[in-house]
């Protein structure tokens, strides 16, 4: 009996002698689909030699992130650009992007994900728009999970990142022992209706009950990561509350925090703790403008990501919906260091 061909693979599986070539020599650039289908046309034809495990071989992953316009979504996008280009050939990570506030962009970017599983950031509180996207997918046998926020009534597989009420919690504690006799607090939060902000606010004010009695908060104010806006708010904030003891900056938007902090200082010196390292928050903590900075472990979340979506693609039935809170670091001007 003659021995079957890479053209008979070829003819079998409805794909060019190219294809076939690349599938069983594992050189990659095919998609999951025409793969198994080559796979499985030459173990069909009973053809004699080793042939790559489909799906052990090649994992598609997406990533949909935000646009890589500020410090810290440059940061992001860094990360796992870093971890993907350390990753073997069995697992191949794309990524596209969308604003995570705007449900129409995020439905966009999933509708057109060609994937096995998808890690997607949104940041709003739940859309029917965005839920039958990733409703879609899941149609489609495609594995969905959240990044860095955990919309609660968004049902999708699983959600990486950082505790967002234990980092406001956090924010409270460092508070502890360090607002004498002015107890006003300001919070600036990058959107009033994101829910993982609205954990930290939650965690935060309830804490501070515990470990800075007497405390109050007075305004939180929605910035959009605006640091115009931030050093308005703070400017304004100061100017109606002297007794203005503390500032917990929930988002990004820092730069803002500069001037005005650099104005009340020498008057009314505020403890300050923010979220996110970035080149100016680093800045800030040096400069001693900034007590604490709460920084996400980006590294670590994106890894844990990667690791779980395969994990959950390669057992057949996956345990409920996975959680996983990656721990975030405490940032000081002691600790801060040059590099980041």
């Amino acid at each position: 009996m003659k021995k079957p061909t890479m053209k008979d693979v070829a003819r079998l599986a409805g794909v060019g002698l190219a294809t076939v070539d690349r599938v069983l020599n594992e050189r990659g650039e095919t998609s999951v689909d025409v793969t198994r289908k080559v796979i499985e046309a030459a173990r069909t034809l009973g053809m004699r030699r080793q042939l790559p495990d489909p799906y052990e071989r090649l994992r598609l992953l997406h990533f949909v992130l935000p646009p890589p316009d500020t410090d810290f979504r440059r940061r992001l996008l860094a990360k796992l650009e870093m971890i993907r280009n350390r990753l073997d050939q069995r697992i191949r990570v794309s990524i596209g992007f969308a604003e995570p506030a705007d449900p129409a962009a995020v439905v966009a970017a999933l509708a057109g994900v060609q994937s096995e599983a998808v890690g997607f950031c949104y940041w709003g509180q739940g859309s029917p728009q965005v839920q039958a996207a990733v409703d879609a997918l899941h149609a489609r046998a495609v594995k969905v999970f959240c990044l860095l926020n955990r919309p609660p009534a968004l049902h999708c597989d699983g959600y990486f990142g950082t505790d967002n009420e234990a980092a406001g919690r956090t924010a409270a504690f460092l508070a502890k022992g360090r607002l004498g006799e002015r107890r006003e607090v300001l919070v600036l939060t990058p959107m009033l209706d994101n829910t993982g902000p609205n954990a930290r606010v939650s965690g935060f004010e309830t804490a501070m009950l515990q470990h800075v009695p007497g405390s109050r908060v007075v305004e939180v104010v929605e910035t959009r990561n605006n640091p115009a806006l931030v050093a308005a708010t703070l400017k304004r904030v100061l100017a109606r509350h002297p007794q203005l003891g503390m500032v917990y900056n929930i988002g990004s938007g820092a730069e803002g925090m500069r001037a005005a902090l650099q104005q009340a200082l020498p008057d009314a010196p505020l403890f300050v703790v923010t979220h996110e390292l970035t080149q100016e928050t680093q800045a800030l903590l040096k400069a001693h403008l900034v007590d604490y900075v709460l920084d996400q472990n980006l590294s670590l979340t994106m890894g844990t990501a990667i690791h779980q979506m395969m994990r959950c693609l390669q057992e057949e039935s996956a345990p409920g919906v996975v959680a996983l809170h990656t721990p975030f670091s405490i940032y000081c001007p002691e600790n801060v260091g040059d590099e980041l």
